[in-house]
C-alpha cells in the first residue's frame, strides 16, 4: 500500500501563524472567527505533514518550537 503524504494547506498555514502571533489557540480562534477545535485540528495537520511539533503547548500559551541544530 501507498503512503500517502499530507501536503499542508494554505489555511492550515494561515492558522498557525495566528496561533504563533497570539501566542494561543483561543485567541487565533477568536481572531480567525473559527472554533479552538478547529484551530487545533490545523495545527496539528499541519505538524503531521512536516512530521515534528510545531508548538510547545502550555495551559496558558502557545510558543514556537526552535531547533537546536
Amino acid at each position: 500500500s501507498k503512503a500517502y503524504i499530507l501536503k499542508p494547506s494554505l489555511h492550515d498555514m494561515m492558522i498557525f501563524l495566528e496561533v504563533v502571533e497570539s501566542r494561543s489557540f483561543t485567541g487565533a480562534a477568536d481572531i480567525m472567527g473559527l472554533t479552538k477545535s478547529a484551530v487545533s485540528h490545523a495545527v496539528n495537520r499541519l505538524e503531521e505533514s512536516v512530521g515534528q511539533k510545531l508548538l510547545l503547548r502550555t495551559t496558558d500559551l502557545c510558543l514556537l518550537y526552535t531547533s537546536d541544530d
